[in-house]
């Protein structure tokens, strides 16, 4: 059971890590087209 839980966490922290560095690139790129 506990094997389980800790792949849930595992796949949600990848998926905000994802999310952040997807924003982050988003807001990079907008800042160097002004």
């Amino acid at each position: 059971m506990m094997d389980y839980i800790i792949f849930d966490i595992t796949l949600i922290g990848l998926f905000a890590c994802m999310f952040i560095a997807i924003h982050w690139l988003e807001q990079h790129l907008k800042r160097k087209e002004d």
